[in-house]
């Protein structure tokens, strides 16, 4: 059974983030509503399936209130929307449009990566730090059922901010979690080896992240990570969580080739399949520690 899925509905961007290349993207695809009903038709979904509508910005796909909805009458719920919250426009859209169907978004993510300077520059559109907290602000006052989630992603230009940011969060009174940006042939982030961190640059966000974080599962798992380069708990990403990209090219980890597209072949057809299954197997053999993520290993602790 699906323990997770993470849905790109549509792969392009409305920023320009220096440590992902989506934005470059010449063809944009995106997956309908039909697409979805036809995906979440699948016998390995639950009603317990954590579903993630994520990447890229997915409140610029024209039919997102659609699909919310189909989810719904699946009897199936959006367990968290990802934004960069520039759109709040488009955001308070679809929440109005959620409360009135009775749809529930239990949790929504949004992008910050530092105070305003260091943020603007990794996000390389001016003004978007203060539009980000601006929405944050009007959310909280007006959407008081929603966790809210600052996710950071560090890299070289941002490691002095991260206390910074983890005081802001606090005073806004919403979570915040940090991870060490990738460099990863199947995702988005496929050319940023400038931005990755060093021994050096590593040693100064384990002692930053070991000041604010206690009793964070998340946190102390990032830390060991960053510390020894490997998991120190056996990663099933493969075994339960698919990631569906808007071509349909579809992935049970973004460190391993796809298992297939799903334009040919169903997602009964293609889980536990052969590729599947060799993927599961290898990420078992070796233990495999590429990475640690929100989005895939760490759903392998909770």
């Amino acid at each position: 059974m699906l323990k997770s899925i993470n849905f790109e509905i549509i792969d392009i961007c409305n920023l320009r983030c220096s440590m992902c290349d989506i934005w470059k993207n010449k063809v944009k695809n995106t997956i309908s509503v039909f697409d979805i009903e036809k995906i979440t038709d699948s016998k390995h979904f639950s009603i317990d399936t954590n579903i993630t509508i994520t990447w890229w910005e997915p409140l610029l796909h024209p039919e997102i209130k659609e699909i919310f909805q189909i989810i719904h009458d699946k009897w199936l719920q959006v367990h968290t929307l990802s934004t960069n919250w520039v759109l709040y426009n488009k955001l308070e859209e679809l929440l109005m449009y959620c409360i009135y169907k009775d749809i529930e978004i239990p949790n929504i993510h949004i992008s910050i990566d530092g105070m305003e300077e260091a943020h603007d520059l990794q996000r390389w559109i001016k003004w978007s730090f203060m539009k980000s907290i601006d929405t944050i602000i009007l959310l909280k006052k007006s959407y008081k059922n929603i966790n809210i989630k600052i996710k950071y992603t560090i890299t070289k230009n941002n490691i002095e901010d991260i206390k910074k940011v983890y005081a802001l969060a606090h005073k806004l009174w919403v979570e915040i979690d940090f991870k060490a940006v990738e460099n990863d042939e199947y995702y988005t982030n496929r050319i940023n080896k400038p931005l990755l961190l060093d021994k050096t640059d590593k040693q100064m966000v384990i002692n930053i992240l070991r000041s604010i974080y206690r009793n964070s599962l998340y946190g102390n798992n990032l830390i060991h990570y960053l510390e020894f380069g490997k998991l120190r708990f056996k990663c099933t990403t493969p075994n339960y969580n698919l990631f569906v990209m808007a071509n349909w090219d579809t992935y049970c980890c973004t460190k391993y080739d796809k298992i297939w597209n799903l334009k040919k072949q169903s997602l009964d057809e293609i889980y536990y399949n052969e590729t599947h299954m060799d993927i599961i197997t290898h990420v078992n053999k070796i233990n495999c520690s590429k990475c640690y993520s929100l989005h895939g290993s760490f759903k392998s602790v909770i």
